[in-house]
């Protein structure tokens, strides 16, 4: 009987020694990941931006008064997937839709990223750190999507989906 208290005794020690270095994996976990990723939020309002058009023109906070903000990058590999899925998803998307091609990688192969989008989509390839980025409270988390209406955030995701009602579809 006494074997077995002593194993029972051994087995709870090496429980609780499992259970607390797991517990300190985890923290170090969630410590080397830092902060947790910028998204805008439903409610802020977009800040003042200005920005050259790949169509020559210039982006700025009125341009996307009531539309679609896409923020995608070519080293992005969920960008790639809605990047394949846009052609047959685009008459989703409302008639004001912008979006922002994050230069990851160099110049060409953004705006090269930027053409897949399509003529119906105005486009701008910014940096990482732009004023565009800034004014909607876009971090590194790409693909995001952000729904604007007078000039405040009022949807942001990942999917079109996530940002585009069905209501919104149904209408068109």
């Amino acid at each position: 009987m006494s074997l077995l208290v002593a194993c029972v005794a051994i087995l709870a020690v090496l429980t609780l020694l499992n259970m607390s270095l797991s517990a300190a994996i985890i923290r170090a976990l969630r410590a080397e990941r830092g902060e947790p990723p910028v998204l805008p939020r439903p409610g802020d309002t977009v800040a003042p931006f200005s920005v050259s058009a790949l169509d020559g023109g210039v982006l700025d906070e009125h341009a996307l008064e009531d539309g679609l903000g896409v923020f995608i990058a070519p080293t992005c590999a969920p960008c790639g997937t809605l990047l394949e899925t846009w052609p047959e998803r685009e008459a989703d998307l409302p008639e004001n839709t912008i979006a922002f091609v994050i230069n990851t990688s160099t110049t060409e192969q953004a705006q090269a990223y930027a053409a897949k989008l399509g003529p119906r989509v105005r486009t701008a390839v910014v940096g990482r750190d732009s004023d565009v980025a800034a004014a909607f409270g876009v971090g590194d988390v790409t693909p995001t999507l952000v729904r604007v209406r007078a000039g405040t955030v009022v949807k942001v995701g990942h999917t079109i989906d996530s940002v585009v009602s069905g209501r919104e579809r149904v209408a068109r």
